[in-house]
């Protein structure tokens, strides 16, 4: 190994192994120190990311779930109340339709049911056909003879 002199305050030289080395302690502690920072930053910002990333995608999910717990609470009943109440304008409105395409009065579109709309025009040809059917069956009146009894018993026939 090499020995090291150095140049006091006298104008002597003395060994000087142990500044040199102490010298380069510091130095090499100093560049060490240095590159371990850039190397920390280095990889604090990976990880950083990494947990920014993950963070993010599972705050998301969080709060979306969270939200939306809070919000179906809150809202629910209120939505199926106004789906069954739409439900119901539907279907009377569907009947009412239906009612008037077959001609039937307001008071008769109750007996259309709340089925689809192809079960209320099937419970609408019955009905229907049942009030056709009542309508087209004639009662046979009994004719009445073209000569009035007055003129059967007396035998004459007027004709004007």
């Amino acid at each position: 190994m090499a020995t090291f002199y150095k140049l006091n305050d006298s104008g002597e030289y003395t060994e000087a192994d142990n500044d040199v080395e102490d010298l380069f302690r510091s130095r090499s502690d100093e560049i060490i120190r240095k590159k371990l920072e850039k190397a920390r930053e280095r990889e604090t910002g990976k990880i950083r990311a990494e947990i920014e990333e993950e963070v993010r995608a599972n705050a998301l999910e969080t709060i979306k779930s969270e939200l939306r717990t809070e919000i179906e609470s809150e809202y629910k009943p209120k939505l199926e109340e106004s789906e069954a109440k739409a439900q119901q304008l539907d279907i009377a409105l569907r009947r009412k339709t239906i009612a008037a395409e077959y001609g039937f009065k307001p008071d008769t579109e109750q007996f259309l049911g709340n089925g689809s709309d192809d079960d209320m025009r099937a419970k609408a040809d019955v009905l229907k056909a049942s009030f056709a059917g009542g309508r087209n069956t004639t009662i046979e009146k009994q004719a009445e003879p073209s000569v009035s009894k007055l003129q059967q018993k007396t035998g004459i026939t007027v004709e004007i």
